[in-house]
């Protein structure tokens, strides 16, 4: 194929997760034409679905948090608010040394009470006395910049191993001593330094929210829904969509363009919006080292989940409450690092599942992930008697979904790094017309890359 056989439209977007499929549907929405370019068979990334034992359930994210108004808003926007579904348990769990115990209230297993009868259940009181006295001094953080470092200085080791390092995992599949805090909890830092103590802060910043796990909502029929709609939109919308075309190069033209070249197709475009996860966005922009140099340090990890329908008599009793996250001790026979009983956690579900329980189980503890689909199942169903304490469950069906490089290590610095790469995309004429969107630079969370995407794109069209 020679550059004389190249379609053109104004705007071209490699990536049909949710950030590609949204840069998508805002640009259409802007009066653009769009194609968009997705190297798997079907696009919504980590927002899709599998079938379970006749259930259609998420297969990757399954809930968006209500603390911030992005994904309210265009779940609206689409037609889906009647839909919306609250928890029909919140209660998770932290599981420790063979026993289960409610998170208590705070940000990211940070305790907003050290007095917390929750908080001391988990610690011991000695434990607890011990953070107590050690956030009532004077505040001494100064070089401490990872979440794990600052809660053990000002709270004790003790509380990052048995809360916060659990709930890390669990969100973020890493350990809270290679995380950046202001990544993971922005603003904390400077208001416990304006305070003068870390569980004050949580406490006032947190206000009068319930505890973790209740701040967030779900569709019923599942998260899935909000990428299929969004692919409806781009269909109306005239937009081209090629799945199976994975992006091999993207480069400049001579008249400011950008070219980009699948398999089998090459668009010219005044835009170009690339919504993968850094390493590939790295490699797509090689010949651009100003950027992609930046794009570098931001880490993508492996995370796995099995997906089980299950009967089991104990399930019935919803032991755990609508889920568990799990701390890291080598005694401990567990592997998951996280489990959601997904029909005690949605009525839907449950509903759609009638006379047996699906588990989600998660795997990928700092991106460590076992090859073998066949080990996962093992572990999981290992995993399912130690931890909710079934005996001879009859496990219906049970699928291995895995999300390479999914989730994002927001190490030291990634803040200052991101600045520099929306500085870099502003100021770079050689960078003229690209956005770069999605998890890789905008957080792991939904609403993160819904509102980032939405505001990039209103910046790279000037609309």
């Amino acid at each position: 194929m020679t550059s004389g056989d190249s379609s053109r439209v104004d705007c071209l977007v490699v990536g049909g997760g949710l950030a590609g499929l949204l840069a998508a549907y805002d640009a259409a929405r802007a009066g653009k034409t769009v194609q968009l370019f997705e190297a798997a068979k079907h696009c919504g990334g980590a927002i899709s679905s599998i079938d379970i034992a006749g259930v259609r359930i998420d297969s990757g994210a399954e809930s968006f948090a209500t603390t911030r108004p992005e994904t309210l808003a265009l779940i609206e926007e689409l037609g889906l608010s009647e839909k919306v579904v609250t928890p029909a348990r919140s209660d998770a769990r932290i599981y420790s040394q063979g026993n289960a115990y409610l998170i208590p209230h705070g940000m990211m297993g940070i305790p907003s009470d050290l007095s917390d009868p929750h908080t001391i259940a988990i610690l011991g009181s000695d434990a607890a006395q011990e953070a107590a006295l050690l956030d009532s001094a004077p505040w001494n953080i100064t070089d401490e910049k990872t979440l794990g470092a600052v809660v053990a200085k000002r709270m004790g080791a003790a509380v990052v191993e048995k809360i916060v390092n659990p709930i890390v995992a669990g969100v973020h599949a890493s350990d809270s001593y290679l995380l950046e805090m202001e990544s993971l909890v922005p603003g904390l830092l400077a208001k416990a330094r304006e305070l003068g103590s870390l569980h004050v802060a949580v406490r006032e910043l947190r206000g009068g929210a319930s505890r973790p796990g209740s701040a967030v909502a779900g569709i019923a029929g599942g998260m899935n829904l909000l990428t299929r709609a969004l692919y409806a939109k781009l269909l109306e919308h005239g937009v081209k969509i090629s799945q199976e075309s994975a992006v091999t190069k993207v480069s400049r033209q001579s008249d400011g363009s950008w070219m980009t070249i699948t398999n089998n197709q090459q668009v010219r475009s005044t835009y170009l919006v690339l919504a993968t996860n850094p390493v590939v966005a790295r490699n797509l922009l090689k010949d651009f080292p100003v950027i992609a140099d930046l794009l570098a340090p931001i880490t993508p990890i492996d995370v796995a989940l099995v997906i089980m329908a299950v009967r089991a008599k104990r399930l019935e009793q919803v032991p755990l409450g609508s889920g568990i996250l799990i701390a890291q001790a080598e005694q401990m026979p567990v592997v998951a690092k996280a489990s959601t009983h997904a029909s005690a956690k949605w009525e839907w579900v449950k509903n759609a599942a009638g006379d047996f329980d699906i588990v989600r189980f998660s795997y990928g503890r700092n991106g460590v992930v076992d090859p073998s689909d066949e080990n996962l199942l093992k572990a999981a169903a290992s995993d399912l008697v130690a931890i909710y304490g079934v005996e001879h469950p009859e496990i219906i069906e049970a699928r291995v979904v895995r999300w390479p490089q999914s989730l994002m290590q927001a190490q030291v610095g990634h803040q200052d790094n991101l600045k520099k790469i929306r500085e870099t995309l502003t100021l770079e004429p050689t960078l003229r017309g690209l956005a770069i969107v999605g998890s890789g630079v905008s957080g792991n969370g939904i609403a993160g890359v819904i509102g980032r995407t939405r505001h990039d794109m209103k910046g790279l069209l000037n609309v």
